[in-house]
């Protein structure tokens, strides 16, 4: 008789998970697991991806595989911290399966979280009062704080998936999916936590602020990049492609970005630019280096460089900071006020210090005073690689006036003045006449250029490289703000 009874339970209950399947959005597909004693009727509203991209390569679909993982919180008790439940798609339903026994009670709320590229080897760990899933710079879909209710043994739920809405998507075609991408409004996250109020967030920020590159299908050639946006968002965009052979920036004047998919198109050397300019100088006679393409500024949360050649405040913002004292505390060089304290003559700039980053790249350095000194005046045929010069734009408008050193390979003569795509066409070095800041004060911009060396000589000076009609090395207080240009070895 017990027998009996036994499998008519079974036959109702599969009847029952048939019938909850009947729907238009695709649910799971049952299979009862008796040692778990649940079974799962869950509805998933929403889609896997950002539906406003504008390229079809672009995941907008639920593909076979995919996993949305399952926080259970009972009504009268706590997070679950010992199991959780995965949701697996196979193509046209959702399979669902509890990792662990557990007594999901009459009902409570669940969080939902789903995580393109997840891998088998990727599952949920809990720890420190929350769950974590390592998963690497990529946005996260979920569905927050849902009710569910257990009826009949069967756990029930409708889950309205969304992105949430910081969370911003690029997409570029041309490139490989090792390349690196890095832009000055967007920060990346290590990982996805689930708390006790079953609250999901991105907690661990990256320091180096490198999305990595993922391709959708091994047949589309596009690669896909995701962050998430800085809560102040910098009023110029700077976006940086990282390939094998160098970095390449864009910059989009005056563009704040949304939470939304953007298409960059192509990458050609053509609409990216390099980060370095393409020409070497000698700064000693066995080593030579490559210029950033603009003086380094403070934008209130990072280091960055100008958007080009010709650009610097000529005045005191706090979210665009130009002029640095000479200290070895970055914090201390963009402060407004300068503070004296335990200077010495073997202090290094902030600048050459070990782990000193910009957009995510290390090696990044000022060059000292002998190598300023010798690329201006030892170099073969120095002092005709170099000349004060007016630059104007492609109208015969001026632009700036400012130093001009050649590189290496450049057979001059120099001229005044330049157009601008002539000075970039022939990889010259272009430093404009900066001036200098006291406290919140910028004076001499436009008249006189002053960047720093890398170069200490006690606890109050350092030398500095300095222009108007001539150029001159001398030594000045540090306490006295100036540009700074940086360089990298050349390989």
């Amino acid at each position: 008789m017990k027998k009996i009874i036994s499998a008519i339970s079974v036959v109702m209950l599969l009847i029952a998970s048939a019938a909850s399947c009947q729907k238009e959005v695709p649910c799971e597909e049952q299979s009862v697991n008796v040692s778990m004693q649940y079974s799962f009727d869950i509805s998933v509203n929403g889609g896997p991806g950002f539906d406003d991209t504008p390229t079809k390569a672009v995941k907008t679909g639920w593909e076979n595989g995919d996993k949305i993982f399952l926080f259970f919180k009972p009504t009268g008790g706590s997070l679950l911290t010992d199991t959780y439940a995965t949701m697996t798609y196979n193509g046209t339903s959702w399979a669902t399966t509890m990792h662990k026994d557990a007594d999901l009670k009459s009902g409570g709320k669940l969080s939902a979280v789903y995580v393109p590229y997840i891998t088998n080897s990727i599952a949920p760990t809990y720890s420190d009062s929350k769950w974590n899933i390592t998963c690497g710079d990529v946005y996260y879909n979920c569905a927050e704080s849902k009710e569910y209710n257990v009826e009949s043994g069967t756990v029930k739920a409708t889950l309205a998936m969304k992105i949430p809405a910081d969370y911003v998507q690029f997409y570029i075609t041309g490139i490989a999916n090792t390349e690196i991408l890095t832009c000055n409004n967007v920060d990346s996250y290590s990982d996805i936590t689930i708390d006790g109020s079953l609250a999901v967030a991105s907690k661990t920020k990256t320091t180096d602020g490198k999305m990595t590159g993922r391709k959708f299908s091994t047949s589309d050639q596009g690669i896909v990049f995701f962050g998430r946006l800085k809560s102040t968002l910098p009023t110029d965009c700077h976006v940086l492609v990282t390939k094998a052979e160098g970095t390449y920036r864009r910059v989009i004047v005056g563009k704040k970005l949304e939470h939304k998919a953007y298409n960059l198109g192509a990458f050609s050397t053509t609409n990216w630019t390099p980060v370095l300019l393409p020409g070497e100088f000698s700064v000693s006679a066995t080593k030579s280096v490559r210029f950033s393409y603009g003086n380094l500024y403070w934008t209130g949360s990072a280091f960055e460089f100008e958007k080009d050649q010709f650009s610097y405040p000529t005045s005191w913002d706090s979210n665009h900071v130009g002029h640095f004292y000479w200290t070895i505390d970055a914090a201390s060089a963009y402060a407004v006020e300068y503070v004296e304290g335990g200077e010495q003559s073997t202090d290094v700039l902030f600048t050459n210090k070990e782990g000193f980053t910009i957009y995510g790249q290390t090696g990044w350095r000022t060059l000292s005073k002998d190598e300023w000194d010798y690329l201006l005046n030892t170099r073969d045929n120095a002092t005709n690689k170099r000349n004060i010069v007016i630059v104007i734009d492609g109208e015969n408008v001026e632009i700036g006036k400012g130093l001009v050193i050649a590189p290496d390979s450049f057979s001059g003569p120099l001229q005044s003045p330049y157009k601008i795509a002539d000075l970039n066409e022939k990889g010259l070095v272009f430093l404009p006449l900066t001036g200098s800041r006291q406290k919140n004060s910028v004076s001499a911009a436009g008249v006189t250029g002053y960047y720093w060396t890398g170069t200490a000589i006690n606890g109050n000076g350092a030398k500095c490289m300095y222009f108007n009609n001539s150029v001159f090395i001398e030594s000045n207080p540090r306490s006295d703000a100036k540009a700074i240009r940086l360089v990298k070895d050349a390989k």
